[in-house]
């Protein structure tokens, strides 16, 4: 009897994978940041200058290198170098700013509109959907979940993108600059990518198996 009630709990954690369908469903929640997609699009602008600005630091860097011990290919000095590198990064400051405040308010005002649409409908719904469904529930959906969304919105999207930017920009300049160096850490990609997908499987079949074995407290 323990086993079917486990079973039949919904809230027991199940592995479930992510199938076209679920993912079109999920990529609904976009809709709410729609009315803002000039803010989202000179937001992944500044983005996209702010990522190639940093990709210039590496550069300087090393030409300082190259000047002081006398093998710079370019008629700069000491210090007109150590202007740029302060350039840099006040311009790399400037447009991280505002990137950072496009992303914010198009998060607060698309998480705002998600929170109405919620208690918009949870106000509709009959009696015996909050007789079937606890209190505690319903409120971790209204604010730990809309808050994971903000995350998402604001940091998690922007920092993925940038970091794309930054791979593959890196990339292209280490292919330029020192081709064999290139294909050496290009070839260590495979090993690793297969040793951290080895390693996540093991550790979230672990993690299940350890939920798994802890006694329901429902049941309990």
């Amino acid at each position: 009897m323990s086993k079917d009630n486990t079973t039949s709990n919904p809230s027991t954690p199940e592995s479930k994978k992510l199938n076209f369908a679920q993912l079109r469903k999920a990529l609904k929640i976009f809709e709410f940041v729609q009315p803002y997609r000039w803010r989202i699009i000179v937001g992944l602008v500044l983005l996209f200058v702010s990522s190639m600005v940093f990709m210039v630091f590496p550069f300087l860097s090393g030409e300082l290198i190259n000047i002081a011990q006398g093998k710079s290919k370019y008629p700069f000095n000491l210090q007109q170098v150590g202007y740029l590198l302060f350039a840099v990064l006040v311009g790399q400051g400037f447009v991280s700013y505002y990137r950072v405040q496009l992303f914010a308010t198009v998060s607060e005002r698309g998480i705002a509109d998600v929170r109405k649409a919620l208690y918009s409908k949870i106000i509709t719904l009959p009696i015996v959907f909050f007789e079937k469904n606890r209190t505690g529930d319903l409120v971790s959906r209204l604010t730990a979940d809309v808050e994971k969304l903000y995350s998402a919105f604001s940091i998690t999207i922007a920092e993925f993108i940038r970091q794309i930017i930054v791979l593959i920009s890196g990339i292209i300049i280490l292919a330029v600059m020192a081709p064999k160096l290139s294909l050496i850490m290009l070839a260590t990609f495979p090993v690793i990518v297969v040793g951290a997908m080895f390693l996540a499987k093991k550790s979230r079949d672990s993690h299940s198996s350890g939920r798994r074995s802890l006694p329901n407290p429902i049941l309990c």
